[in-house]
């Protein structure tokens, strides 16, 4: 039993440490993008737009960093601090992005990986509607299916392109749902048609159930 707890122990160790370095892993080249969109709206000039920009950016950083959270959050959690992070996007963007996220009111309390949605909104973004000359759609979709919880992400692109599966991001994400929820998930990413589609199935738990320990 004791060689047991030890091995317990281990892995929740090891997921902190992971969890660690993907909040530091979110910040370097996200954060060069946007203090330039910030140093451009001052220069246009533009400056109730860049303090709007600075205090979300704090925002996300603040979140981000933070060290209370656990493993797992709520969806109104992920998707409150989502939000925070494509209003900085769409701030440097500007019409060029166009979200559609959607969440029912009978998914908010389920629970799903902390800092799930965020590299796999990054990758979109960075990968899909940046490189576009026309607007793009960037669409989130949460759903309940029996007992079991249901993500997708897509996202228009620029061409017919695998690109967006080389990122960190999806390598992140599926090794941590393999840490999280071993043989209990489903993980797809790729091409259809003309969107790039990410699909993730967790098992249906909700926030006053159990979470993994912090």
């Amino acid at each position: 039993q004791a060689e047991g707890e030890r091995v317990r122990l281990a892995g929740l160790a090891a997921r902190d440490a992971e969890l660690r370095a993907l909040r530091y892993q979110l910040q370097p080249h996200f954060l060069f993008n946007t203090l330039n969109a910030i140093s451009a709206l001052v220069a246009d000039d533009r400056k109730r737009e860049a303090s709007r920009m600075i205090a979300r950016l704090g925002d996300f950083l603040r979140a981000t960093l933070e060290e209370t959270r656990g493993h797992e959050v709520s969806v109104a959690e992920e998707i409150a601090f989502t939000s925070t992070y494509l209003d900085i996007e769409k701030a440097r963007l500007g019409d060029r992005l166009r979200v559609d996220m959607r969440a029912g009111p009978d998914v908010l309390d389920a629970i799903l990986p902390y800092l799930l949605l965020q590299p796999l909104v990054e990758n979109a973004i960075r990968h899909g509607i940046a490189p576009r000359g026309t607007v793009g759609t960037l669409a989130i979709h949460i759903v309940r299916d029996d007992d079991r919880l249901r993500v997708t992400v897509d996202n228009d692109i620029p061409f017919p392109t695998d690109s967006q599966a080389t990122g960190v991001g999806l390598a992140n994400v599926r090794a941590r749902l393999d840490a999280l929820y071993p043989g209990a998930y489903r993980f797809e990413a790729g091409l259809v048609e003309a969107t790039w589609h990410v699909a993730i199935e967790l098992p249906w738990r909700v926030a006053n159930a159990a979470r993994v320990a912090a």
